[in-house]
């Protein structure tokens, strides 16, 4: 075998590995389909607070298109997920009765990620544009989750330069 046939060959084996993982992790986020909420396994919701993986709140997002969303920067802060949700925007609010009707394969995929002890990217709040009202731009299946399981406390992402103005609005934040 020469040299380029090695290279090759290592790379395809390497592709194949990596497809065979996402099938594993496909398969296992798959029992949690459509499982009503009083069935769900016991986990806990952890965030990740690290800035380099920020730009996974906007979902299938990369780090460039993330910064150009935000150019300012976001912030995290702790808020009471009672108060955010009576201040969203309806078309950002969902009701555990929802769960399941959008976005299936994400909120199962969020509930195995949590199974298995791993972080969950904080979502990204930001100003509706009638400036009154908060929309959820990144994250609405894992409040969705949130929601379910009853945390009263989460971590959120706020863009910097909206940051005064979410203040007012939200008299629970905490910023981190």
């Amino acid at each position: 075998m020469t040299e380029k046939e090695k290279e090759q060959f290592s790379k395809q084996f390497l592709k194949n590995l990596e497809q065979q993982k996402k099938d594993s992790d496909y398969n296992r986020f798959k029992k949690y389909l459509n499982l009503p909420i009083e069935n769900w396994p016991d986990f806990n919701i952890t965030w990740d607070k690290d800035p380099n993986k920020f730009y996974l709140a906007l979902d299938s997002s990369n780090p460039e298109h993330f910064n150009s969303e935000y150019p300012y920067g976001v912030s995290l802060a702790t808020v009471e997920l009672n108060e955010l949700d009576n201040n969203l925007n309806s078309r950002s609010q969902r009701t555990n009765n929802e769960i399941w009707k959008t976005g299936d394969q994400s909120v199962a995929s969020c509930i195995n990620t949590c199974v298995k002890g791993k972080k969950l990217t904080p979502p990204i709040i930001e100003i509706h544009e009638n400036k009154l009202e908060l929309v959820v731009n990144g994250g609405n299946h894992r409040l969705a989750v949130c929601r379910a399981k009853i945390v009263n406390i989460i971590t959120i992402l706020i863009p910097n330069d909206q940051k005064k103005v979410v203040s007012t609005i939200l008299k629970t934040l905490t910023w981190i």
